[in-house]
């Protein structure tokens, strides 16, 4: 099994999802470039896309090609914006010019007609101007006017924007539960959330929060604001630090310094190319009760729009496709057919929202951000590149605290015990390297004949045996050497549950690479209380996302999971295999937060 670069982003659905190219390039395109500033893309060399022939766009001029979108000069058109405003022809383009004409008198005074124009001869009189505009052609009338209010233009010069700190107040002594709404700007209906949330959490863990309660995947940047305009201040994320930008760190202010009144705002903004603005509104701010509640997600409405999809006005085009189900209707762009919308859209449905669901996403992140630091350092170290999320954020938010007690060690070390006393300090070897028939036949019996499907009498058949004795010999219990099967110091110290579990524990779990991730991973899901099937499906997914693959350089399934952590299985439940069993024992789940958790019962 080798190791390939995994092509995921951290959720592998959305990686498979195409990225639409717009004003600021393709969604992993504007992650490499930087943020830059809301509503000026120019600031890290975003360029807009004109149609061909129309010139170059320069601050402080008009469109040369005369398709203005009805923005100022200075500022870039709106993306995927449908409406232009072409420079009128006929009466209309009289009524403008007329209107232009009345202009006309201190111009040509100062002989700028000729500069505005290139017909000739032009009267410089307004009256015989205006007899002299009724006979030009409709295109000479059109040019004249672009003419005309390129020369009246204003010069704008444009002035490069500084991010400055921004002046908060100090946190409150005594923290608030506040209860925001969540609105997403720009879409009818609105799609909307309900949350409550302590006031002492800062902004970054906001924004953490606001990701799994409006259901986007955390793969684009962002950025928080006080006020909604083009150039006002932002507080700075860790990208924008990375990237020289100066500011106020998100990371040291915290939410009751800019939201503590009903009725304040705050701005968040998530994916520059899409542009998904969110406004948030605190409706009441309460005493933080005791014990401190976790955030939650209490209300909202429609699902969160699909990754990528191309900003709002393209979701509500899609949106209402999909609720139209009318197979005779084309998708709308850039869909080519019926079958590639439905493909890249999936299961989703605008209409689909689960507040229980959405309210389980919020505290399970918020169970990682808070739990994750306690975990074993290996685990930590899982997620790393692939932050946890799905079913392993739950299995980390339902991992129990409570140390295991005396009689989960018992159940948990009892087979061990009687492999101690069935081998003795050693065992003697066929010349194939297998136990003696007469061994294993003790053992077996001892173990309670976990192999019904042979004699029991070789090891080579009897896989129940066979395992236990691998995964005895992984953990330093037992060695191979010459023809005997000897006990090693560290299984001479096993004298009773505690020690044996110590022993156990310190090299837990079984395996190098994928199996050791595979084992770590499968530690988790049982310690949560998950059943099999979940554990081999998420460990399997978790696997492929951090690239993964079998020698043949196929996806790894899962019952390829299944045997990459079957040692460590063997190790926790012993031989008889209770892992199958349709529900694992209750001392399975503390013995394996106990791994995971990284605090092996210490030595007497």
């Amino acid at each position: 099994m080798g190791r390939r670069p995994a092509r995921h982003d951290h959720l592998r659905d959305h990686a498979r999802l195409p990225r639409r190219r717009d004003l600021h390039g393709d969604a992993d395109r504007h992650r490499r470039l930087g943020q830059g500033h809301r509503g000026d893309p120019r600031r890290h060399g975003h360029r807009p896309t004109l149609p061909p022939g129309s010139g170059c766009l320069t601050p402080g001029s008009p469109d040369p090609a005369g398709v203005s979108r009805g923005v100022h000069p200075c500022r870039w058109a709106p993306r995927r914006s449908r409406f232009r405003t072409p420079v009128a022809t006929g009466a209309p383009a009289l009524a403008q010019c007329d209107a232009a004409a009345r202009r006309a008198g201190s111009l040509a005074g100062r002989g700028e007609i000729s500069r505005v124009s290139h017909l000739s001869p032009v009267p410089n009189d307004p009256e015989s101007l205006r007899a002299w505009l009724a006979d030009r052609s409709p295109e000479e009338r059109a040019e004249l006017a672009r003419n005309l209010l390129d020369a009246a233009a204003p010069q704008v010069a444009f002035e490069p924007f500084h991010n400055r700190e921004i002046d908060v107040p100090p946190p409150l002594d005594e923290p608030l539960l506040l209860a925001l709404k969540v609105t997403l700007r720009r879409t009818k209906p609105a799609v909307w959330r309900r949350i409550e949330i302590p006031s002492d959490l800062t902004l970054d863990r906001l924004h953490a929060v606001l990701q799994r309660a409006m259901g986007w995947a955390d793969s684009h940047l962002h950025r928080f604001a006080l006020e909604d305009a083009p150039r006002a201040s932002y507080f700075v994320a860790d990208f924008d630090l990375e990237e020289g930008d100066e500011g106020t760190p998100e990371t040291g202010v915290r939410l009751d310094q800019v939201l503590r009144r009903p009725g304040d705002r705050l701005l968040y903004t998530y994916d520059f190319g899409d542009g998904w603005d969110h406004l948030l509104v605190v409706e009441s701010a309460t005493p933080l009760p005791d014990p401190r509640p976790a955030p939650r997600c209490t209300d909202g409405r429609l699902a969160c729009p699909p990754e990528d999809c191309g900003g709002a006005h393209a979701y509500e085009e899609l949106a209402a496709w999909l609720r139209a189900r009318a197979p005779e209707v084309p998708p709308p762009p850039p869909f080519e057919s019926t079958e590639d919308a439905y493909a890249w859209v999936r299961d989703w449905d605008p209409d689909d929202f689960d507040v229980e669901e959405e309210d389980r996403a919020v505290r399970a992140e918020y169970a990682v951000a808070t739990r994750l630091d306690a975990l074993h350092p290996e685990v930590r170290g899982l997620f790393d590149r692939v932050q946890p999320c799905g079913e392993v954020a739950d299995w980390i938010a339902a991992l129990p605290t409570e140390p295991p007690n005396v009689e989960d060690l018992e159940r948990g070390t009892w087979f061990w015990q009687v492999m101690l006393e069935t081998l003795g300090n050693a065992a003697p070897l066929t010349s194939a390297g297998w136990l003696k028939p007469s061994v294993v036949t003790a053992l077996n019996d001892a173990l309670g004949r976990p192999d019904r499907y042979s004699q029991g009498n070789r090891e080579q058949n009897c896989r129940p045996v066979a395992r236990l004795r691998d995964a005895a010999q992984a953990l330093g219990i037992y060695r191979k050497r010459r023809d005997m099967l000897e006990l090693t110091t560290r299984g001479l110290t096993m004298t009773d549950a505690p020690s044996t579990w110590r022993v156990v524990s310190e090299r837990m779990p079984i395996g190098k690479g994928a199996a050791r991730e595979a084992s770590w991973l499968a530690l988790l899901g049982l310690a949560a209380g998950a059943h099999r099937d979940e554990i081999e499906r998420v460990v399997a997914d978790q696997l492929d996302i951090r690239g993964w693959r079998l020698g043949d350089g196929s996806s790894i399934e899962p019952r390829d999971a299944m045997q990459l952590m079957r040692d460590t299985v063997t190790a926790l439940f012993g031989p008889a295999d209770t892992y199958f069993s349709a529900a694992h024992p209750t001392w399975v789940r503390a013995l394996a937060a106990d791994l995971v958790a990284g605090h092996p019962i210490p030595s007497r």
